[in-house]
């Protein structure tokens, strides 16, 4: 703990202290705030093993497996959040869609003919449309 840090708590500090000095001194315990400081002092001061046990791959992807989140909610809301896009995609298309067709036409003068411009936002579209809904696609399967 750093004593000019901002969210420095004196007595926690003071807790740390006790509890490396009894640990040291091997004295009885006296303060049970420093008890839990006094198990990090023992695991600090215990010699590390020489190497990682043979199973410990398998033993660790089990008890992350065995903590599996919950993610619901996440989930739910992102999904909610993916179809309030799609609802303002049209929406912002109704409100500036002039602007950007005319913006459009003027950047690419070769697409500015009426049929060239129609097919390209088609394609555009439906490239967009097709990848979306890849995309949802993948989420169900992930989340069923």
């Amino acid at each position: 703990m750093n004593p000019h840090d901002e969210h420095f708590d004196e007595r926690e500090w003071q807790a740390q202290e006790r509890a490396l000095h009894e640990e040291r001194l091997h004295l009885a315990q006296g303060d049970p705030r420093a008890a839990s400081y006094r198990r990090v002092v023992r695991a600090l001061r215990a010699p590390l093993p020489a190497e990682l046990p043979a199973d410990f791959a398998r033993r660790l992807a089990r008890q992350v497996g065995a903590a599996a989140l919950d993610l619901r909610l996440e989930q739910r809301l992102q999904q909610g959040l993916v179809l309030v896009l799609l609802l303002a995609i049209p929406v912002a298309l109704a409100l500036y869609g002039g602007r950007m067709l005319a913006a459009f036409a003027a950047a690419f003068p070769a697409l500015s003919s009426h049929d060239a411009l129609g097919w390209t936002l088609v394609l555009a579209a439906c490239v967009g449309l097709s990848s979306m809904v890849e995309l949802l696609r993948g989420r169900w399967r992930a989340a069923g």
